[in-house]
């Protein structure tokens, strides 16, 4: 849970601490909560009864889920960082390479799935809109890594970094590596470090003064993403990113 170096108000934090709980969990009681923050179950109540009482939690017996208001603000957000331009590249990508296609936007702290499209019922979809990526972890992630300014990325990689998979890179010196080739090739890829049957490859949307704004990722079960020609998906891929760049970016 990010918490910046400035003036801050506690309160506040803790509120959204238990928001962010409810939602991590899809439902939690008061007391499943305060356990997570480690709180008094009586503190966390007042947070609870709050956000209820503002729509952002809804009361289901002993549990809370999030509320309407939670996600009129998540469409509104969307609205804004995905408009209907970007949603027809990811759509035409989609269509054109046969497999599912995942806009990610990065506001620093955060790389979330903003938008995706599955061109077939059942075409693997191992993301949803609304999840958060680990950076290190995911090619969307790592296209976005490649380009942000040096020590925006070593805070990054200077925090937590569990293994997913027992492909996951955890040292910062490897991924650091590793992302000279994101940037050579403008193509990251991920082999089973996020999901262990998902492989994905993803190229970065960067601004014009070269700071990524999010990225475009494929993804697919292994055996079905090396069946096609992964270089003419790849280079679809880096031509949709541009697209968006100007779209997204201008």
């Amino acid at each position: 849970m990010h918490r910046s170096d400035g003036p801050s108000v506690e309160a506040v934090h803790t509120s959204l601490d238990v928001l962010e709980v409810v939602v991590d969990l899809g439902g939690a009681g008061v007391s499943e909560i305060a356990r997570r923050l480690d709180r008094s179950k009586g503190g966390i109540y007042k947070h609870v009864r709050t956000l209820t009482d503002r729509g952002y939690l809804v009361e289901d017996g002993t549990t809370y889920r999030p509320g309407l208001r939670y996600w009129t603000i998540g469409t509104d957000v969307q609205d804004r960082l995905c408009p209907e331009g970007a949603r027809s590249v990811v759509d035409d990508l989609a269509a054109s390479i046969g497999h599912t296609v995942v806009l990610v936007i990065y506001e620093r702290p955060t790389a979330a799935v903003m938008y995706s499209q599955a061109p077939t019922g059942n075409a693997v979809q191992p993301v949803a809109e609304g999840d958060s990526l680990p950076m290190y972890a995911t090619a969307a992630g790592k296209a976005i890594l490649a380009y942000l300014p040096e020590d925006e990325r070593e805070a990054i990689l200077d925090g937590d970094l569990p293994a997913h998979t027992d492909a996951t890179l955890t040292d910062p010196k490897t991924i650091t590596r590793a992302l000279e080739d994101v940037r050579e090739q403008r193509l990251a890829r991920d082999h089973g470090e996020f999901l262990p049957d998902v492989e994905a490859i993803a190229a970065p949307i960067v601004d014009s003064a070269g700071y990524p704004r999010g990225a475009i990722a494929v993804t697919s079960g292994p055996e079905k993403l090396l069946e096609g020609d992964l270089e003419a998906d790849a280079s679809l891929v880096v031509s949709a990113s541009k697209s968006l760049e100007n779209t997204l970016t201008s």
